[in-house]
């Protein structure tokens, strides 16, 4: 068995949040065999998961098993993270240890979905700090296990392969625009026209194109992703703000807007990099209200 979750955390980081249960990655068998030692109360939902409550020195805790046979991911992970070992005299079992490097890929799969984000955003930005990059088998297991949670919570990404019209329309309802979104870019955009134009081969449809978006540069990529964060916390916070005589906080919508970004608004191609750069997309060293207010008067010659 190899532990995973907070709980391997905390062996590395001692002052790691407090762990709530046990997370395993395990066989069938090893559960079976581990489960055998204590009276405990099966809370399995899933056949590719298993689930129990066991009573430890008069408290329940609960264990949860992802399986090795259920996806590919659990075992590449189970066959190749074995460098640190316990023997646990409460559990009375020896287990493996996930590393550093495995904790950080395993909540990098889960940021670019709406899963408990705000918690798995925090475990990813902390584990972050303390390595460097991921091994090649880790990085196999990251697109596995992408993949795997996709299909799990049958995710399906917008459909942004249709005309910018029919694109902004299907939100229309819900945002209600008091100025049409491109102008939002050119009103506040880094250079003299929006990076969105340099990523796209068709621009009178939604969609961005992955290998135009690998040409642009590192700091390019940044601004890209900036540009259409401005855009929508002026479009989703700030002018309907404006429009009802209200307060608003341009810093407090700009962060709000980029953590969409990482597990919704964006292509999930360009998701992974919103996130490993996270800190330098909020790093925003402009005034983009103000700026916005400057231009608004030259926005729809555009």
């Amino acid at each position: 068995m190899i532990l995973i979750g907070s709980r391997a955390a905390q062996y590395h980081f001692p002052n790691f949040r407090k762990p709530k249960d046990y997370d395993f990655i395990a066989t069938s068998a090893e559960v079976d065999n581990f489960l055998s030692k204590f009276k405990y109360k099966d809370t399995s939902k899933h056949a590719n998961k298993r689930r129990a409550l066991i009573e430890l020195n008069g408290i329940k805790q609960s264990f949860e098993f992802d399986l090795v046979e259920a996806y590919p991911s659990n075992k590449l992970i189970y066959d190749n993270d074995f460098n640190y070992g316990k023997y646990d005299n409460e559990l009375k079992c020896s287990y493996a240890i996930a590393s550093i490097s495995t904790l950080f890929m395993l909540k990098k799969c889960c940021i670019i979905f709406p899963i408990h984000w705000e918690k798995n955003m925090k475990d990813f930005l902390f584990f972050q700090k303390h390595m460097l990059q991921l091994n090649s088998w880790q990085l196999e297991a990251l697109e596995l296990r992408t993949n795997e949670i996709k299909n799990k919570i049958k995710y399906k990404e917008m459909n942004f392969d249709i005309s910018n019209s029919n694109f902004f329309k299907k939100s229309e309802r819900f945002v209600r625009r008091k100025v049409p979104h491109d102008t939002l870019h050119y009103a506040t955009c880094f250079y003299d026209k929006p990076l969105f134009l340099k990523v796209k081969k068709d621009l009178d449809k939604a969609a961005i194109d992955k290998s135009l978006v690998d040409k642009l540069s590192y700091d390019d990529k940044i601004k890209l992703i900036q540009e259409e964060c401005i855009a929508l916390s002026l479009e989703r916070y700030i002018l309907p703000a404006m429009d009802q005589n209200k307060l608003f906080d341009s810093q407090k919508a700009y962060y709000k807007i980029t953590c969409k970004m990482i597990y919704h608004y964006l292509p999930l191609f360009l998701r992974h990099f919103a996130a490993d750069n996270f800190f330098k997309i909020l790093n925003l060293d402009i005034d983009y209200v103000n700026k916005f207010l400057q231009n608004k008067g030259n926005i729809y010659d555009q």
